[in-house]
């Protein structure tokens, strides 16, 4: 029988007009591009102001140090993601030595997150339980009666969340414990402590209420 005819040449996809150039032989070889290497740390580093408050939320003392004292770090920028200062990362995650060194270098201690309710750095370390930040914020003259978006202020959710240490804090330093928060229903902190079921916040509060308190401002100058 017949031998099979030879398949068909299959012609390159190539352009018509390339092809005419290259019979020519005046057509150019394709010119190779390549990205120039470049790791995640060296990226990160060139972004200084999120450096400072991804070492804030570490805990990373020396890096904040160094950071604090880099002439192009922002210590008051906003985290795109995070929406806060390093210092108010710092207050939230109960880190008081990087808290100390920012407010050395002179970072705002009433810096209120960018999110949802606009809180102060001393509301942070109210809700969390930091009473040594909190302290650390007190003698830097943060002030403790600023309200949130939802009404709470550092004594109300200290009381709420039984944080007895930060209660007390907050009285010692001659903040209102009596102030009620700014909704529609005004509840105190007593309220709040004695709703949720903290009785040692409940007593400390009971027994402060009937005494003269003096500011927070005059309590901070003499720390």
């Amino acid at each position: 029988c017949p031998a099979p005819a030879p398949a068909p040449a299959v012609r390159s996809p190539v352009p018509r007009s390339r092809r005419a150039a290259k019979r020519r032989g005046n057509i150019k070889p394709r010119q190779s591009f390549s990205f120039p290497e470049v790791s995640a740390v060296s990226v990160f580093f060139q972004i200084p102001m999120w450096s400072s408050l991804n070492a804030a939320e570490a805990g990373d003392v020396d890096e904040v140090r160094r950071l604090s004292s880099d002439p192009r770090v922002d210590l008051e920028a906003i985290h795109e993601m995070k929406k806060c200062t390093a210092l108010w990362m710092s207050a939230s995650e109960g880190h008081d030595e990087c808290l100390s060194i920012l407010l050395d270098a002179g970072a705002d201690s009433n810096a209120v997150d960018q999110d949802l309710y606009s809180n102060t750095p001393g509301y942070q370390a109210a809700k969390y339980g930091h009473h040594r930040c909190l302290s650390i914020l007190i003698a830097a003259g943060a002030d403790m009666s600023a309200a949130n978006k939802n009404g709470s202020t550092p004594m109300i959710v200290a009381a709420a969340n039984g944080n007895v240490d930060c209660l007390r804090a907050l009285i010692d330093a001659g903040v209102d414990a009596s102030q009620p928060d700014s909704n529609d229903d005004r509840k105190t902190p007593l309220l709040f402590a004695t709703s949720e079921g903290h009785a040692a916040c409940a007593d400390l509060i009971r027994s402060c209420t009937s005494k003269p308190t003096k500011s927070a401002a005059a309590a901070a100058q003499e720390l």
